[in-house]
This record gives C-alpha cells, sequence and structure tokens, in this order.
C-alpha cells in the first residue's frame, strides 16, 4: 500500500513537472509569436505613414502639372507669342495728363 503511495506521489509529479515543462513553452512560443507580430504592426503603420507624406506630394505635383496643363490649352487659342525680353516702363513722377 505504502508503495502504491509512492508510485502514485511520484507520477503526480512528474505530471506535474511535465505540465509545467509544457505550459513554459507554450507560454515563450506565444510571446515569440506577440513580439513578431507587434513588430510587423509597427513597421506597417511606418510604411503607412511614409506613403501618406509621399501620397501628399504627389497629389500636389499632380495639381500643379494638372493647372500648367490647363493654362497652356486656355492661353493656346489667344494666339500669344513668347516673349525673349522684359522692358519694363518705369514712372518718374506721379502727374497726370489730361487732354
Amino acid at each position: 500500500m505504502r508503495r502504491l503511495r509512492i508510485l502514485k506521489s511520484k507520477a503526480l509529479w512528474s505530471l506535474a513537472v511535465l505540465s509545467v515543462i509544457s505550459l513554459s513553452f507554450l507560454y515563450i512560443v506565444q510571446t515569440n509569436s506577440e513580439i513578431s507580430e507587434r513588430f510587423l504592426v509597427k513597421e506597417c503603420v511606418n510604411r503607412i505613414a511614409e506613403l501618406s507624406k509621399e501620397n501628399e506630394v504627389l497629389q500636389v505635383s499632380s495639381a500643379q502639372a494638372a493647372s500648367l496643363d490647363k493654362l497652356a490649352q486656355l492661353v493656346e487659342p489667344l494666339n500669344f507669342e513668347k516673349t525673349e525680353n522684359i522692358h519694363y516702363i518705369r514712372v518718374l513722377s506721379t502727374q497726370a495728363i489730361a487732354k
């Protein structure tokens, strides 16, 4: 009877140790998986921020290009000529001439 009790006790301790080792291993695996996923999420958030900034720059560039194209199309039928030199008129006094 005593031998059976000792055998049950050893089996119980063996099961307890095995359970602790198994649960420790599962904890380590889950923790590693969670850390990996958090790292990936952080990388994705950083990439989203970079793409958002790049998108803003591209939107501004696209708007500028579109406005210049529209301006060129609007000016074309008016038969304007491109100037080579610009000459400014300098006003020397503030007098007005009336007739």
